[in-house]
């Protein structure tokens, strides 16, 4: 696809906010979809997760869980220095989700998980030390947790983080249950205190370990108090580092956001939609907004395609000033409530519009106050980290739509060309391209930018 020869994008230099630019590379081929990579050669797959030094925390046949698109969850004594030994022998991945609970390395063929502790928001239910202590070794094969140990993670992972059962998992959970309850009814004890661990025992010999998801609210409660008991130190820093992280995720986000703008015509919509479509589903799911968050005026949102964009007049200078007000409250209320936890669990956040095209085509927004006031508040408005304007000839333009005259879509290109060249994060694509072209280009555009995060 083409990418206009004088588009730019401004990244940061270093974080003392220095400024450079960097060349858009040309996608040579169009795609219909990211496909994942052939997966590495399984003993090199085996080596890295024991240079790890950590064992197999549950689905221990890593062919079986890569192949039908499972990760590969690994339990380490150091984060970092398994991170590391990754790095060494699979090379670096496509992008790293830092949590406090969990590292995922999302590489091309999959991913892996790396996981410091079995806690819940820092309260441990399992003790690390000791699993890592009764792992069952394996010749030339990674270690992986004992029975009893899986079948408790299994089970208790998903209760306590998300309230729901897995299903798949009862029969191993029902399997050590029958063979060996007292070892079962003990682990729990120790996690939940005597009466939780006999009741949870005796739902799982009676073949119902579901019920241990309605009881998930009083499961985290009995699994806090029991670790603020056994290590009050280690929990509340744990709880601490917990929300330290979230915060953080929510600052600096793993993936960036993005907004699409373009003249009526250019295909924003079905590019977004394209996009969907061709963004890998391992690094997240694509979340889409239409001009701002909407969070202060849900229940007005209009949906559908505008067929009389100026068909309203302004409003006056003072209800403009007022109008405008809000939306930069929803903008700034709506980010931190909404779209900054988006972007923290893993969304590619899309704008199909945003604030700026207030600037390029004021009335479609009945704006009419004075043009400096809009560009004024534009400077404190969340901007995007890539910013595309769809660009294409008037007559391909008005060949799709014809809501504005043609010298008003002429105005717009220019106004969306020069907004792109003067923001950073600004590029203009050849929207007279097929959609899947336009789409697969944004899309390396975005893995470049994750990449880029990574390395961080």
């Amino acid at each position: 696809m083409r990418v206009d020869r004088t588009t730019h994008v401004r990244e940061a230099a270093s974080r003392d906010g220095d400024q450079r630019h960097r060349e858009i590379p040309s996608v040579p081929r169009p795609l219909d979809h990211v496909p994942l990579q052939p997966r590495p050669d399984l003993a090199l797959l085996h080596q890295a997760i024991m240079a790890t030094a950590g064992v197999l925390l549950r689905n221990t046949d890593v062919a079986a869980t890569l192949d039908r698109g499972g990760d590969v969850d690994v339990l380490v004594s150091d984060l970092a220095e398994a991170k590391e030994a990754l790095f060494h022998v699979l090379g670096p991945p496509r992008v790293v989700y830092r949590r406090s609970y969990v590292w995922s390395l999302h590489y091309d063929w999959g991913h892996i998980d790396l996981f410091p502790a079995l806690d819940w928001r820092g309260a441990a239910y399992l003790d690390k030390h000791t699993v890592l202590g009764r792992a069952v070794r394996q010749p030339s094969l990674p270690c992986r947790v004992s029975d009893l140990d899986e079948a408790v993670c299994c089970w208790l992972t998903s209760v306590l983080w998300g309230g729901f059962f897995k299903e798949r998992y009862r029969p191993l959970i029902e399997r050590l249950a029958r063979e060996d309850r007292a070892a079962l009814a003990e682990v729990l004890q120790v996690a939940f205190g005597p009466r939780w661990g006999r009741l949870l025992a005796s739902a799982a010999a009676s073949g119902r370990p579901e019920l241990a998801a309605e009881q998930a609210v009083r499961l985290r409660r009995a699994v806090r108090r029991r670790a603020l008991r056994r290590e009050p130190l280690t929990t509340i820093r744990g709880w601490v580092h917990f929300w330290w992280r979230e915060a953080s995720l929510r600052l600096r986000p793993p993936l960036p956001w993005l907004a699409v703008l373009g003249p009526d015509g250019s295909g924003k919509t079905s590019v977004i939609d394209a996009l969907a479509v061709q963004w890998p589903a391992d690094l997240g799911r694509v979340v889409r907004h239409h001009w701002r968050p909407h969070h202060l005026d849900q229940r007005r949102r209009v949906e559908g395609p505008v067929v009389d964009p100026h068909g309203l007049p302004p409003r006056g200078v003072a209800a403009s000033v007022v109008k405008l007000g809000w939306i930069a409250a929803d903008w700034w209320i709506g980010t931190a409530a909404v779209i900054a936890n988006q972007r923290a669990r893993k969304g590619l956040v899309v704008f199909d519009r945003h604030y700026l095209d207030l600037l390029v085509d004021p009335r479609r927004y009945r704006y009419g106050a004075p043009a400096w006031l809009a560009a004024a508040l534009a400077r404190v408005i969340p901007a995007p980290d890539l910013l595309i304007v769809l660009d294409a000839p008037v007559e391909v333009l008005h060949s799709r739509k014809k809501e504005v005259p043609a010298g008003e879509a002429e105005r717009q290109r220019t106004r969306y060309r020069a907004l792109a060249h003067s923001r950073p994060g600004g590029v203009v694509l050849d929207a007279s391209r097929s959609t899947e072209d336009v789409a697969a280009q944004i899309v390396q555009l975005l893995l470049h930018d994750v990449a880029r995060r990574s390395r961080r």
